[in-house]
Formats: structure tokens, sequence, C-alpha cells
């Protein structure tokens, strides 16, 4: 009967460490997804630009 006590407590805990680690990983994700998103036009500009000086150095 302890054995079965201890063993769902662990599962417990490992289901809230998983949860926990699931919720920061989706926090992180979401950070970076917005800082992705607002730097979209720069990285849009720098690849433009990229892709004109290489268009002009291969012609």
């Amino acid at each position: 009967m302890i054995e079965r006590t201890k063993k769902s407590l662990f599962i417990e805990e490992i289901g809230e460490i998983f949860w926990f680690s699931n919720e920061q990983f989706h926090a992180g994700h979401r950070v970076w997804l917005s800082y992705v998103v607002g730097t979209l036009p720069v990285h849009v500009t720098l690849l433009a630009v990229l892709m004109t000086a290489f268009a002009g150095y291969v012609i």
C-alpha cells in the first residue's frame, strides 16, 4: 500500500516537473516568436540588400 502511494507521488512529481518545463518552453517560444515577428522588417530589409548585392555581383 505504501509502495503504491510512493509510486503515485513520484508520478505526480514527474508530471508537475514536466508540466512546469513545458510551460517554461512555451513562454520562451512566445518570447522568441514575438522577437522574430518584431524584427521581421529588419530581416527582410537585410535579405533584400543581400539579394540585390548578390544579383549585382553575379550580373
